[in-house]
């Protein structure tokens, strides 16, 4: 809710420089992405009371396969290689956060050495 404040105020500073009246179609679009986004957010606030944060991660990274179909279907618009290779290292960034614990794990001693 803060950020979301915040970022509402400071965006506000550059209104009085270029505030151009929506028309009804436009007013209609903003309300309804307004509306929808705040719906998303409430779903995810509702998905992590089902589950934890770190089963729910691998759906963001979703996000990048969507944007970039829905970029390339509606406007033509393919990423580029430095755009590619952010994506990549964001992937591997998150997939490396979800290892972390089994990778620092020192490996478990054979049945065995316990006995001896």
């Amino acid at each position: 809710m803060y950020t979301a404040f915040i970022g509402g105020i400071v965006a506000s500073i550059a209104l009085p420089f270029g505030w151009q009246n929506p028309s009804l179609i436009q007013a209609a679009i903003m309300f309804a992405m307004g509306v929808f986004g705040g719906y998303g957010h409430y779903l995810l606030i509702r998905a992590v009371e089902y589950a934890s944060p770190a089963s729910l991660a691998p759906f963001g990274y979703s996000q990048l396969v969507w944007s970039t179909a829905l970029g390339y279907a509606v406007f033509g618009d393919f990423p580029d290689s430095g755009s590619l290779l952010g994506m990549a290292i964001v992937v591997i960034a998150g997939l490396l956060a979800l290892n972390w614990k089994q990778m620092r794990r020192p490996p478990e001693e054979s049945s065995e050495s316990k006995a001896n």
